[in-house]
């Protein structure tokens, strides 16, 4: 995570254990052995938005990693290799539908990033 740092609220923390149990029982249900997501993002500070800014054009000033509760979760290198599984994103998807379903979060599909921005709903 070169723009970003590996910390989390303890809500945050909990919603992505929830997240990973609802996942694993999806992929149980459905016979396919659990593979783990990517998380790619985690808490920024100001000066790490700063530099991210200059290669994404999705960094924001303003941005919702600055408060530790969002996350980005790569769908690209869901899988193995370079090649992301398709049915392992085919269930990851509707528990992440779920969950905002339940008002726990928000997800976000990031343009021209291959990754769900996801923000816990404290």
């Amino acid at each position: 995570m070169p723009y970003s740092y590996p910390f989390l609220t303890a809500k945050t923390i909990s919603f992505i254990d929830e997240l990973g149990m609802e996942f694993k029982t999806a992929c149980e249900l459905s016979n396919l052995p659990c593979r783990p997501f990517i998380i790619t993002s985690a808490l920024r500070t100001k000066e790490t938005v700063n530099k991210l800014q200059k290669i994404n054009s999705n960094a924001k000033t303003e941005s919702t990693h600055l408060y530790g509760c969002t996350f980005d979760i790569a769908w690209s290198r869901f899988g193995y290799g370079n090649n992301p599984d398709q049915e392992m994103l085919d269930l990851l998807i509707p528990c992440l539908k779920n969950m905002q379903n339940k008002k726990k979060c928000r997800i976000k599909f990031e343009t021209n990033q291959a990754c769900f921005h996801i923000t816990a709903l404290q």
